[in-house]
């Protein structure tokens, strides 16, 4: 009985994995584009691509109210029924936004796990220094920790001013 239980288990997830392999994450990826589209965000020059567990983009501007406002070189998603995780790499706010706020990502990333279905891990570095926290999806709740260099600090005065300050960085904590 044990054996047929653990077997049915084992196909069930080879199932699942199968779904998610097969997904097709592309056609998913522009269904989401038109609906951005519709609030006025637009994305130009990227190049989708799908590996089964892994669906990447390279290049790719994206426009607000057909205004550039930042450019991707690379993003993945690595998709599982146990682990997900969502990277950016290089990416830049338009020149014109660097009098608001820091403008350059080298990268972030969010991470899921089934393990803690209710957290998902961020992390990232750029020129506004690292950046680490999670987001509770149970209790609705976001927690940043950004760790800014001094300079950084002096030049974006009003972002740090909104934030709290404890000794692990600036915390910007919310609930949604």
């Amino acid at each position: 009985m044990v054996k047929k239980i653990a077997a049915a288990l084992i196909w069930a997830v080879i199932a699942l994995e199968a779904v998610v392999f097969f997904l097709p994450k592309k056609e998913i990826y522009y269904l989401g584009e038109r609906y951005l589209d519709a609030l006025g965000v637009a994305i130009s020059s990227e190049e989708a691509s799908d590996y089964g567990w892994l669906f990447s983009l390279k290049g790719g501007a994206i426009y607000y109210d057909r205004m550039q406002t930042a450019e991707n070189n690379r993003l993945s998603l690595f998709a599982s029924i146990f682990y997900n995780e969502l990277s950016l790499e290089p990416f830049s706010f338009a020149s014109e936004l660097n009098s608001i706020f820091p403008t350059r990502v080298d990268f972030l990333k969010a991470r899921h796990t089934i393990f803690l279905p209710h957290k998902i891990f961020l992390s990232g570095e750029g020129e506004i220094g690292a950046i680490s926290g999670w987001i509770d999806l149970f209790a609705r709740k976001i927690y940043i920790v950004i760790n800014a260099p001094s300079e950084i600090q002096q030049k974006y005065g009003q972002i740090f001013a909104v934030l709290e300050k404890k000794s692990e960085g600036f915390v910007y904590e919310r609930d949604f």
